[in-house]
């Protein structure tokens, strides 16, 4: 049985304004739902990576970013079952970070996506939301953990 590979590009942002940090909760259609997550999604063809950051942080959050900067690239790769059967996946994550200087109220304009909610929330109190594996491997590369 051969497994036909699969290889993302992702760009994803930790943004943090008044000390909270930007995050946004997996939809049902993802294979962490109810987790929440950095902002950022895969990078369409033909795309910069701070372009899709901008584009993503928007649609999954409403917020308007800039001063986007390449903080680490993280990979991880897996072969075995997922929601989607069997799969040989090697995820490749730009992790950036991105100011957003007049912070409000998020907004899910990607609607049906892989975003279900996005929020504020403050960094004293990230223990209180259950993240995915990568966001405190973000943080302490942006040295925020």
């Amino acid at each position: 049985l051969r497994i036909e590979p699969h290889q993302r590009v992702a760009a994803y942002a930790v943004v943090v304004a008044d000390g909270a940090l930007l995050l946004t909760q997996l939809a049902p259609r993802t294979g962490a739902a109810g987790r929440w997550n950095l902002p950022g999604g895969g990078i369409d063809p033909g795309e910069a990576p701070v372009d899709a950051v901008v584009r993503e942080v928007a649609e999954e959050t409403g917020q308007v970013v800039d001063d986007v900067q390449l903080v680490d690239v993280m990979t991880q790769h897996w072969v075995g079952r997922s929601v989607r059967g069997l799969e040989d996946y090697h995820a490749v994550r730009l992790l950036h970070t991105a100011r957003c200087a007049a912070p409000t109220r998020p907004v899910v304009h990607d609607v049906g996506g892989s975003t279900s909610d996005a929020r504020w929330v403050p960094l004293e109190d990230l223990s209180s939301v259950e993240v995915v594996a990568s966001v405190p491997v973000a943080l302490r590369a942006v040295g925020l953990a």
